[in-house]
């Protein structure tokens, strides 16, 4: 569950008119590209997609970059292990998602929303157990369990970023994050309800295009069509439905200015630490490749080589 929500910082699900966030520098004609630079091992990064179907693999180029590594990091620790997926970090997420100071969901969203998103969860293994507390989330963690709702044949376990954790595990290679799950939340937790709740409704309403267009991201991606895929990124509005102009420009400033550009920036120092001391894999989304604040840019910006990979 938790990974789908991620998939919303790192490839725009509701997004129009980018005007500030340039999602055409650099122009992405690799998901990898090698870091390089004088004195220092190689490294590499990789844009990746969160969800996947059950046959996805990782290609033989990247699970060779995956073997060359003495460490793998992601955005955060993918809960790959037992271990991992009752860590300390996704159990405090949890309590965070749950501390909504004795009010209930159905008196801040609406009695009808209330309604729509529980028949909607119940109809999904994924989200069926989420349903008996539905009633004590906190409306950003209801819109979080609601993104988690994927169509069918497409799940987190097969996410690329997900895929490379397992490999790094299996090879025995170090594992990293570049945030923890509160992190990432933190600016979920900030959102008005009034926004969650318009967002949440027209979710429940149309359904089948976010569906789509989670099919639509994957048909890109593994099809190795990234320009395609940015232009989708930098205006999806034919999945926009239910919204009007004004929320969908909301949406897509909040997910450049807000999303996006600072945990670009926020990462940035542990990565400039990290590259010098060992081969690293940074695996982490898409969006995050490009404009100005994206990875590839701050890395040239700091004197690397930053070179697109063909994979064969």
């Amino acid at each position: 569950m938790w990974q789908r929500f991620l998939a919303i910082c790192c490839l725009c699900v509701y997004s129009a008119w980018a005007l500030a966030f340039d999602w055409f520098t650099p122009r992405l004609d690799s998901r990898l590209w090698k870091i390089s630079k004088t004195g220092q091992p190689d490294s590499y990064l990789l844009g990746t997609y969160h969800i996947g179907k059950s046959s996805d693999r990782l290609s033989p180029q990247l699970l060779r970059v995956v073997q060359q590594s003495e460490l793998v990091i992601t955005e955060v620790l993918m809960p790959v292990t037992p271990q991992l997926a009752n860590s300390s970090d996704i159990q405090a997420m949890r309590r965070q998602l749950y501390a909504n100071n004795g009010q209930t969901l159905s008196s801040q969203i609406g009695q009808t929303e209330f309604q729509q998103l529980k028949q909607r969860m119940a109809a999904h293994p994924n989200t069926q157990a989420a349903v008996a507390r539905l009633e004590e989330l906190t409306p950003w963690g209801a819109l979080m369990v609601q993104s988690s709702i994927r169509p069918q044949g497409l799940q987190s376990a097969t996410g690329v970023d997900t895929l490379v954790s397992k490999a790094a595990i299996e090879h025995r290679i170090r594992l990293g994050s570049l945030e923890r799950y509160q992190d990432v939340t933190r600016v979920y937790r900030q959102l008005p309800v009034a926004k969650i709740r318009e967002l949440i409704d027209a979710n429940n309403r149309y359904p089948e295009q976010s569906d789509a267009q989670s099919r639509r991201l994957y048909e890109l991606y593994h099809s190795k069509r990234y320009a395609e895929l940015m232009r989708l990124s930098a205006d999806s509005s034919q999945y926009n439905k239910g919204l009007s102009p004004e929320a969908v420009a909301y949406w897509q400033q909040w997910l450049e200015q807000h999303v996006l550009q600072p945990r670009n920036r926020h990462w940035m120092p542990q990565i400039l630490q990290t590259l010098p001391k060992q081969p690293t894999l940074i695996a982490v989304g898409m969006g995050h490749l490009v404009d100005d604040t994206g990875i590839i840019m701050q890395l040239r910006q700091h004197g690397y080589t930053v070179e697109p990979v063909s994979e064969q």
